[in-house]
């Protein structure tokens, strides 16, 4: 990034522009166009985060989580995964379920954890499908749940078929179970 450019992105950022505040933090993080600097990548990630920016949420989580840039603090991951997740993005989304399963900045949530793998798995996560077709938690709804939430459910959603295929093949399969 050419110096020319680089102060402008400063000039918009300091301006209150939640996009051009991102990619700073951006610049910093990765140490393009400026020297390397978490600090600073933290903070301006936090601006835009505080704007309501679901990347720079979902960043400024994955710093908390790591202590990168930041002091570590999961509770402050959590509040920052779960801002991102109900703006409906599934990495964040998946995060916030791997905190509630393992009691990382919050209360250990069984429930929470199936919640967030599900809307995840929804998005087309695929970890989250992976978590769901081997979780004990999954296998505890009702039949026609079970059936609706297979991975074979997931890994025809994220596939890119007409959906009059997918219906098709779902069928096929619930009346083979």
């Amino acid at each position: 990034m050419s110096s020319d450019a680089m102060k402008f992105l400063m000039e918009a950022a300091q301006n209150g522009n939640a996009d051009a505040q991102f990619k700073l933090a951006a610049s910093y993080g990765k140490g393009e166009g400026v020297e390397k600097d978490p600090v600073k990548a933290v903070y301006w990630c936090t601006k835009a985060a505080e704007q309501g920016d679901p990347s720079a949420q979902h960043n400024l989580a994955i710093c908390y989580d790591l202590g990168d840039g930041i002091e570590q603090d999961y509770n402050k991951a959590v509040y920052w995964y779960r801002k991102a997740a109900e703006q409906g993005f599934k990495e964040p989304q998946f995060k916030l379920a791997q905190h509630y399963e393992n009691g990382l900045g919050v209360e250990r949530n069984y429930e929470e954890a199936l919640f967030w793998y599900r809307k995840a798995a929804d998005l087309g996560h695929a970890g989250a499908i992976a978590k769901l077709n081997t979780s004990k938690n999954s296998r505890k709804t009702t039949s026609g749940e079970t059936k609706k939430r297979s991975v074979l459910y997931y890994i025809f959603r994220v596939v890119t078929f007409p959906f009059w295929l997918i219906w098709q093949l779902i069928k096929v399969l619930i009346d083979l179970i």
